[in-house]
């Protein structure tokens, strides 16, 4: 199996509080612009993912105010099947202006046809719609 060095995103607006789920559509539905994904929710079965860290990119136009909020009132999830592999509030997150990143120390594998999402669970939603894109950032075999 070939082993490249890859990212899997996916981008969305978030105009409100509540649960925004990510990873749960694909690219020829979605588009390019939107995601990467081959299937929804998992990838094909005879691939293999070793995820290094999760990127959020939450766009340079929000304002101060819509960033700080998204920031601080923010929980991430990430679930592999039926299994919760991390929560943690956003403002854990490095941060790089509108970039944060959470890198595992211990790095997460992903199997192909197990299906996966990362869920943002938004406390304060922004005044206005701001994309948000999260991306998993690690090593595809295939």
């Amino acid at each position: 199996m070939p082993k490249v060095d890859w990212v899997w995103y996916h981008k969305q607006d978030i105009s409100a509080a509540g649960t925004v789920t990510y990873f749960d559509t694909d690219q020829a539905t979605s588009g390019i612009n939107v995601t990467n994904m081959k299937m929804p929710g998992q990838l094909p079965a005879a691939e293999k993912f070793t995820i290094k860290r999760i990127d959020i990119h939450i766009d340079a136009a929000a304002s101060d105010s819509d960033l700080a909020a998204l920031q601080q009132d923010t929980i991430v999830e990430l679930v592999i099947g039926e299994t919760t592999i991390i929560t943690a509030p956003l403002y854990l997150f490095r941060t790089n202006y509108a970039n944060l990143r959470y890198e595992f120390e211990n790095p997460i594998t992903l199997a192909g046809g197990i299906g996966f999402k990362v869920d943002l669970h938004v406390g304060t939603a922004p005044s206005a719609g701001t994309s948000v894109t999260v991306s998993l950032v690690g090593v595809r075999e295939y």
